[in-house]
This record gives structure tokens, C-alpha cells and sequence, in this order.
């Protein structure tokens, strides 16, 4: 009996009169060319690329922040580049800070663009920049990379479309990590660039 329903069964599987087809599954279509992704060189500091210009108070290296002044139109400051001392002198290393400061107004601007300026951790401790730093602080030949060595601590005057150059220096302690660089220039609001504290 056992055998007879086997074969019943053989039978009924063979007959194509009987049989079902199944429909064939389509694969489902994959990109032929996969996403690659850069890679990241641990090596050197990462800074995301500048966005384009729209006017914003706060970004990071590279970006051009718009600053509302006491007197006349606001500023549009950019942070140019940066770069660390090796040396560690009583307890810190020199932090120079290149920026672009440009009055796009139409009235003129006398001020300090760096006296109201501080390093801020991710601690919130805080280092004022530094009035008057050495030559050491500074680079040799910041020219040829289209900088200044101008003190923006001190007074600068901008005509209408002007544009001035200048750097700001702190003295941090403690190792690289992320910073932010802070700076007012009507006393309420504070434009912000965040930056390893490295070269850049």
C-alpha cells in the first residue's frame, strides 16, 4: 500500500498537466558603481570644507562668519589657517590664528577685531588671545601663503570694501583637541569657528 501511493504520487508530480509553475524571482538590480568613500589620513587634522558663503555667526575653518559692528555695517571675518608651536613654554604652546577681515558695507569701521577674542575648550576653560606676541609666535614668512602677521588686537580702521589681514595668538594648555575660537564685535553677538587645536 505503501508503494502504490508513492507511485500515485511519482504519477501526479510527472504529469504536466497537473503541475503549477512556479514564477521565476527577478533579482533585485544593484548599483554597478559602489558608493566609495574617502578615506581618512590620521595624520592630518580634519576640518569639514567650507560651506558657501551665506551669512552666518558661527562655522568652522575656512568659513566666513558676518559680525554686526557698534558703529556701521557688519564685517564678514574668515578663518584662514592656523598653526601650533612644538616648543611648550611654561606649561603652553603658541596658537596662531590667521583670519581675513573684509567691510563690505558701505560705511567706514574703526575697531579691535581680537581684543574680545578667546580660545574656549570642550571644558569650557578659556584663553584670552594674546596683545603683542613675539616674533617666535608668529611665522617667518607669512606672505607666501597670502597671510599677515598684522596683530588684530590692536586697532585697524576699514574703508568701505577694504579687506586687512592679521592674525590672533593664544597660549593654550593641555594637548590637542577640539577648540573654539570666540570673538564679538558689538559686545552681544559672538561669532564662532570650531578647529582642532593643531596646524591647519
Amino acid at each position: 500500500m505503501t508503494v502504490a501511493a508513492v507511485s500515485s504520487l511519482s504519477l501526479v508530480a510527472c504529469d504536466p498537466a497537473t503541475t503549477t509553475t512556479e514564477p521565476a524571482l527577478v533579482p533585485t538590480p544593484t548599483s554597478s558603481s559602489p558608493t566609495v568613500r574617502p578615506e581618512v589620513d590620521p595624520l592630518v587634522p580634519f576640518s569639514p570644507a567650507p560651506t558657501p558663503f551665506q551669512e552666518i555667526t558661527s562655522g568652522f575653518a575656512e568659513d566666513t562668519l558676518t559680525l554686526p559692528t557698534t558703529d556701521g555695517g557688519p564685517l564678514h571675518v574668515t578663518f584662514d589657517s592656523t598653526a601650533l608651536s612644538l616648543t611648550v613654554v611654561e606649561g603652553y604652546r603658541s596658537f596662531s590664528v590667521w583670519f581675513t577681515v573684509r567691510n563690505p558695507g558701505d560705511t567706514p569701521w574703526t575697531g579691535s577685531v581680537g581684543s574680545t577674542a578667546v580660545l574656549v575648550d570642550l571644558n569650557e576653560a578659556q584663553f584670552a588671545a594674546v596683545v603683542g606676541p613675539s616674533p617666535a609666535e608668529l611665522h617667518p614668512n607669512p606672505g607666501r601663503y597670502g597671510r599677515s602677521n598684522d596683530d588684530l588686537t590692536t586697532p585697524i580702521s576699514l574703508e568701505p570694501g577694504q579687506v586687512r589681514r592679521g592674525v590672533i595668538v593664544f597660549r593654550p594648555t593641555g594637548g590637542n583637541r577640539l577648540v573654539e575660537i570666540r570673538l564679538t564685535l558689538d559686545g552681544e553677538t559672538w561669532g564662532t569657528w570650531q578647529t582642532p587645536l593643531g596646524v591647519f
